[in-house]
Order: structure tokens, then C-alpha cells, then sequence
């Protein structure tokens, strides 16, 4: 699933909800500035998942698997700069 990014106050940030373990990867993106976000309910506030914090990245590019033992979640990511790729990969 390609994700889609929108400017919200100076980040470009993109939500989505997802049902089993997945995979971002994201191009384009410096080093260290890609947060990742998540909630178990359908409203409410965000979490910071600490263990996606990546730092440094590597050749501008964030590739992360995601595992949990609830669904469904709702993730939020956050970038400072725009991405050039998104894509969520879902476990088949």
C-alpha cells in the first residue's frame, strides 16, 4: 500500500490503520527525523513506539518491521522532510 503524506505545520505526516504485522519502508528521508506513532482504539491520542526510532538511517532510507500481538492499530508516521517513497508492506 503506497502511503500518502500531507503537509500538517511544517511535517509531512500520513495515518492508516492496519490489521497484522507490517513493514514501512520510506525513501528520501533524513537521517533520524522519521517518528512512528500508534493507538489500539479508533480515537483517542497517539503513542510514541520507541523502538522504531531508527538512528542514524542510512542512505536516506527507513525500513522497519512492525510485530505486536493486538489489532487492529492506527499508526500515525511523521517526517520532517518529504518523503520520495512510502509503501506499506502487510505479512501475507
Amino acid at each position: 500500500m503506497e502511503m500518502v503524506f500531507e503537509n500538517r505545520e511544517g511535517a509531512w505526516v500520513s495515518e492508516f490503520e492496519v490489521s497484522g504485522d507490517f513493514n514501512l519502508h520510506i525513501e528520501g528521508v533524513l537521517e533520524g527525523n522519521v517518528r512512528v506513532y500508534q493507538r489500539s482504539v479508533s480515537s483517542g491520542n497517539y503513542a510514541l513506539v520507541r523502538d522504531a526510532m531508527i538512528y542514524p538511517s542510512y542512505d536516506r532510507v527507513f525500513d522497519f518491521d512492525f510485530t505486536a500481538l493486538v489489532y487492529p492499530k492506527w499508526i500515525k508516521v511523521v517526517s520532517e522532510s518529504e518523503p520520495t517513497m512510502a509503501v506499506v508492506t502487510f505479512n501475507a
